[in-house]
């Protein structure tokens, strides 16, 4: 059986096809103010977004061209968000940018994390307790998605430039990057990097699920249990993706605008990596590369995410976000639930030791999940456990 990752994992990450309109969404926070009106001309990383205090990070254009509306449109979680919808120019007339200067190893703190938050960039942020080990997570443990082993083959300059950012800002120990072992070219590619870093080392993890989940990936690497935030035991773990975001913007001085998507499912021609601008709609990915022989909505299935993980779509007009990683085309699969049967099976393979069908049912350690799809997948009933959790979690 061919691996789903192999299919991506080796092809060179090609440019997005553009877009007409893109489509921006606002966190659902009262905090997050747009920037910008119907009419205005905006450039590409002008920041067209923002929230109060540095808890939001702010939203940049990632074309130019014009502000056409601010309204509700449907989002990848399933519901409504407000967004800002710019028309492409096809020009990219982007604002002037400046790269860091100087050392990183001597910037000031404050300085790193404002540019950090300027740049607009999530996920390095203070985690407000010491932090003895870093760990940077480039498992990809889901089935297809390949986007972050491509941006270890592609900008592993950008990615180690991102992990001085982070050492300089944490300060840790010990810094681990788990990688999966199967992917060798991906472990070569790190390692000869690491070799000027005393306290760097590559973590090779066997080929589980869910390994990438933080809690688990903290208890393979140090031995430490927890359930909820890693930085408990004095553990932080940040994204490889978000490394090479850090990294790329102080290089460039551009900010987020872009990200490493992964293309594939069993219902695409092409299988791919594509590097697609925030905003795009998942229909401007997916082109002609679905297959003639399947019809929608009664043949697709389109998630936005892992195939565990499991967020499908019903609109083909749903952007792409800072945290889209992946857009899967698969055969539609829809089996009726039945009761539940108290077979165990979804605790016997909780990776973090809830019960998930009493966390399904009445909210019980929900808050603990961490929404790795295991139990759903094996529960015989074929009841939607992690839907049920999600929605406690909202609640």
């Amino acid at each position: 059986m061919i691996d789903p990752k192999a299919i991506t994992a080796l092809v060179p990450t090609r440019e997005c096809p553009e877009a007409e309109e893109l489509y921006f969404p606002l966190p659902p926070s009262l905090e997050v103010v747009p920037l910008v009106e119907r009419g205005d001309n905006v450039k590409v990383g002008q920041c067209i977004a923002n929230g109060s205090g540095n808890l939001i990070a702010p939203l940049h254009s990632s074309v130019s061209g014009v502000v056409t509306d601010l309204k509700p449109i449907q989002n990848s979680s399933g519901g409504f968000s407000t967004m800002i919808t710019i028309r492409n120019d096809s020009r990219y007339h982007a604002l002037p940018f400046s790269s860091f200067k100087g050392s990183l190893r001597d910037a000031s703190v404050v300085d790193l994390r404002q540019r950090i938050y300027s740049a607009g960039i999530p996920g390095l942020d203070d985690p407000g307790h010491p932090v003895e080990e870093l760990i940077i997570n480039a498992t990809e443990g889901e089935p297809f998605l390949s986007a972050d082993h491509r941006q270890i083959i592609e900008n592993t300059r950008a990615i180690f430039t991102g992990l001085e950012v982070a050492m300089r800002l944490m300060n840790p120990k010990w810094v681990d990057i788990a990688v999966d072992e199967s992917r060798s070219d991906a472990v070569i590619a790190l390692r000869n990097y690491a070799l000027k870093y005393s306290n760097v080392r590559v973590v090779p993890l066997k080929k589980t699920y869910p390994k990438g989940a933080d809690c688990a990936l903290v208890n393979q690497i140090t031995h430490k249990r927890t359930r909820q935030r890693p930085i408990d035991v004095g553990v932080l773990v940040v994204e490889i993706s978000t490394l090479a975001q850090v990294g790329l913007s102080m290089s460039t001085g551009l900010p987020f605008v872009s990200r490493f998507v992964t293309l594939s499912g069993s219902l695409l021609e092409k299988k791919l990596n594509l590097r697609v601008r925030i905003g795009t709609p998942i229909k401007t990915l997916l082109g002609e590369l679905i297959s003639q022989n399947a019809k929608m909505p009664a043949q697709l299935r389109v998630i936005m995410g892992g195939a565990m993980t499991v967020v499908s779509q019903t609109s083909l007009d749903v952007p792409v976000t800072k945290e889209t990683n992946a857009v899967l085309v698969l055969s539609h699969l829809n089996l009726p639930e039945q009761h539940c049967i108290r077979c165990a099976r979804c605790v016997d393979r909780c990776p973090v030791y809830i019960m998930p069908i009493f966390a399904a049912q009445n909210g019980l350690q929900a808050q603990e999940c961490v929404e790795c799809g295991l139990c759903s997948y094996h529960c015989p009933s074929n009841i939607r456990l992690v839907d049920r959790i999600r929605k406690w979690k909202q609640a």
